[in-house]
């Protein structure tokens, strides 16, 4: 039989398989369009799919380094607020030392009035160092470490002792007065040892971690996602190879009956 003859199945079946791929690659973009992905698999883009992976790896570490940043932060933060406070509280203890050395005026129950109060500011400075925590971890026991990408500041064991504070004679207001003074220079350093580790180290680290994301984010989006423009202009041409193969199938499945009808006419 030649190869030209009605009866040959060569051009049925090129047309079919014409017909599959077509039909494939429209399955293929509706999966691209659904998913918003162009790798769905590895088969998709063997190289592309390992590229993604590692960025992929690489974003997740970002996220675990910004998670470790804002708690180191938050920790920091918690920490600044505790002796903030403690800042204003020896500032009242400041005034009262003072207003208890200018005795002019003043009555006996006055200045005992001010010892005690001041004393109960240093109280209230004991219990507010011994118990600010942070996720029930004592914060100025000593044991505090923050760490940025192996930039590290330990809080230091901060307490009534430490200030100077410990055992001070609140009848005499010139000790009361230099040990106040002495603890506020000690608060305030410690505030800004801990501020400028924050600002000038996780807040920098925070800063520069986002950029990295960013653009390690966008160079994944490009291997992997979907450019739903070009998929849109793929999806139209191969929605067209698919109705004029099946058009050229259905003519070609056509063409053994045609030929039968001509010789059993």
């Amino acid at each position: 039989m030649s190869s030209t003859s009605p009866l040959n199945p060569a051009p049925s079946i090129g047309a079919q398989n014409a017909f599959n791929a077509a039909n494939n690659l429209v399955a293929l973009s509706l999966q691209r369009q659904s998913t918003g992905l162009r790798i769905n698999r590895g088969a998709d883009d063997p190289a592309g799919l390992i590229s993604s992976e590692q960025l992929q790896a690489q974003l997740a570490a970002l996220e675990a380094e910004t998670r470790a940043a804002d708690r180191a932060s938050a920790v920091a933060a918690t920490a600044d607020a505790a002796l903030s406070t403690v800042s204003d509280q020896l500032a009242e203890a400041k005034a009262l030392a003072v207003a208890n050395a200018n005795t002019g005026g003043m009555s006996e129950a006055e200045i005992e009035a001010n010892q005690m109060q001041a004393e109960s500011i240093l109280q209230s400075i004991d219990r507010q160092l011994s118990n600010a925590s942070f996720n029930d971890v004592k914060l100025f026991d000593g044991g505090v470490r923050l760490s940025a990408r192996g930039e590290t500041y330990d809080v230091p064991q901060t307490s009534l002792n430490t200030l100077g504070l410990g055992g001070v004679n609140f009848a005499n207001t010139d000790e009361l007065s230099s040990a106040v003074d002495t603890a506020t220079n000690r608060v305030n350093t410690i505030r800004g040892d801990l501020g400028a580790f924050q600002k000038n180290v996780i807040d920098a680290l925070k800063r520069n971690t986002q950029v990295e994301f960013e653009n390690i984010s966008s160079a994944n989006s490009i291997i992997r996602d979907t450019d739903f423009a070009a998929e849109s202009a793929f999806f139209a041409r191969a929605s067209v190879l698919g109705a004029t193969s099946g058009t050229a199938l259905q003519f070609t499945n056509s063409q053994p009956a045609t030929a039968l009808n001509l010789i059993t006419g």
